[in-house]
């Protein structure tokens, strides 16, 4: 039976972190890991007993047992705490960050991806639940007009809203250099 409940809450493990990782929801990831140390704690509960029975003196297995599955709790609690303080403090998202600039710019050179971009001056990205909001900062050259600027922030903001699907909001700014 213990076996049973082994695989079935890895399984769950499994299907949960996939859907929380498609919704990018952390509520759901942290639901799949609580499904995971059910599971480790499922394995550690039959060996401490297993070996309880087969060898009396290691009673203390069990208690051994409690503590490593209380740890390994008290792990993934931090870790989805720290993802989450991130997301309540607004912390830039690095990954994002790098997405995003390789989305604007080309792989081989680094240089803007966009004919009228001199430079790509400053990328900022923000995780808020599953939603990302994101700010660049770009230079284009003097001679462009207040339209023409605005022509290539929206074509920036078309770039990153449809390659990335939880980027709700790009505010892009195009100015010529200072």
């Amino acid at each position: 039976m213990a076996g049973i409940s082994i695989a079935s809450k890895e399984w769950l493990y499994r299907i949960t972190r996939v859907v929380g990782e498609r919704l990018n929801s952390q509520v759901v990831i942290a639901n799949a890991w609580h499904h995971r140390s059910d599971a480790y704690s499922s394995v550690l509960a039959l060996l401490s007993i297993a070996l309880a029975i087969a060898f009396p003196q290691f009673l203390w297995a069990d208690a051994a047992a409690g503590l490593l599955v209380a740890g390994m709790i008290c792990m993934t609690g931090i870790e989805i705490l720290d993802e989450s303080v991130k997301q309540l403090t607004d912390t830039n998202n690095h990954e994002l960050v790098q997405r995003v600039k390789s989305l604007i710019s080309n792989k081989r050179t680094n240089a803007p991806i966009d004919r009228d971009v001199i430079s790509i001056d400053n990328i900022k990205a923000r995780q808020v639940g599953s939603a990302a909001y994101v700010d660049i900062s770009v230079t284009t050259p003097n001679h462009l007009s207040s339209s023409a600027n605005k022509a290539v922030e929206e074509r920036i903001k078309n770039t990153i809203m449809e390659q990335e699907p939880n980027v709700v909001n790009a505010n892009i700014r195009a100015s010529g250099p200072d």
